[in-house]
């Protein structure tokens, strides 16, 4: 038999001459496991959702590729300084926002009918508008054992579906009539616990990581709830919020990841002054000088 033939002349090969055939046989293998996972694995878990497809390379070389939806404002809340008492010391703060109807108009310092007391850390062209993200809502809402209106945060904007690890630094998002960019990640300060009474929130915001951001304005105009977000530009950087709020807060002596932020111009002026300071200190320390 022809079978038999093949069989045998197969059995008088040296192992030299088997090892082709070998690699050859593992080869269709291969190409047919992956042609049979390309059609039974389930499609991505974004396409429900009305979205773009962005591929991208991560901080520090790490190819990635993933889906980013369109997001949306949830609702945008503005509020004027109160006071409010810091211990036994009344203090005014912008803290308590709360949702508004309507359009407003949101200039390169912010939104028509909001206002911040301390204008030193907050507000200013680099932080117009304090954004936060509506899916963290339910972790709060279980850690805080209360149920959370918009604008809880002291956020100007509260966003649908993205995070922290969806936008980067010097991302470009229209709104509206507008056009703004991610500046920096929100600094947590002591004043999102006196709005909810619990003066631990503040370091939990920070160890989370669920920090919200600021944008800048690029283009002036109108902007009102319901208002869809779309990303018109990445930035070819690709620093997440994410990545930035790690380096700030656990990577103090990471020169390489800080390094990369610097040369990011859309970073706040804040944070690139904080960032060379620190990078500065560790180099005295590294020629033997001694840290501050």
């Amino acid at each position: 038999m022809p079978q038999n033939v093949s069989k045998d002349r197969i059995g008088s090969l040296s192992e030299n001459e088997k090892k082709p055939i070998i690699i050859l046989v593992f080869g269709y293998l291969i190409v047919l496991i992956i042609d049979c996972k390309k059609m039974f694995l389930p499609s991505s878990p974004y396409s429900a959702y009305n979205s773009e497809k962005i591929k991208w390379t991560g901080g520090h070389g790490k190819q990635m590729s993933r889906e980013i939806m369109n997001s949306s404002i949830v609702s945008l809340n503005v509020g004027t300084p109160v006071e409010a008492m810091h211990g036994k010391k009344p203090i005014q703060t912008g803290i308590f926002k709360s949702s508004s109807a309507g359009r407003h108009y949101l200039s390169a310092t912010g939104l028509a009918g909001d206002g911040q007391a301390d204008l030193v850390h907050h507000g200013g062209p680099d932080k117009a508008v304090c954004a936060y993200f509506e899916r963290h809502f339910p972790y709060w809402e279980e850690w805080l054992g209360d149920k959370l209106s918009y604008g809880a945060f002291g956020e100007n904007w509260t966003l649908s579906d993205w995070t922290e690890h969806d936008l980067f630094i010097g991302d470009i998002v229209q709104a509206g009539d507008v056009i703004v960019q991610v500046s920096q990640p929100r600094q947590p300060c002591f004043k999102l616990g006196i709005r909810h009474n619990r003066p631990e929130l503040t370091m939990q915001v920070q160890n989370t990581g669920y920090t919200g951001f600021y944008f800048r304005v690029l283009r002036e105009g109108d902007v009102e709830s319901g208002d869809a977000l779309k990303i018109v530009e990445r930035h070819p950087a690709a620093i997440s919020l994410a990545e930035a709020n790690r380096v700030m807060y656990q990577g103090k002596d990471d020169l390489q990841g800080m390094a990369a932020l610097l040369e990011v111009e859309a970073l706040s002026a804040s944070w690139k002054e904080t960032f060379s300071s620190r990078i500065e200190r560790l180099q005295q320390a590294m020629q033997g000088g001694r840290e501050d």
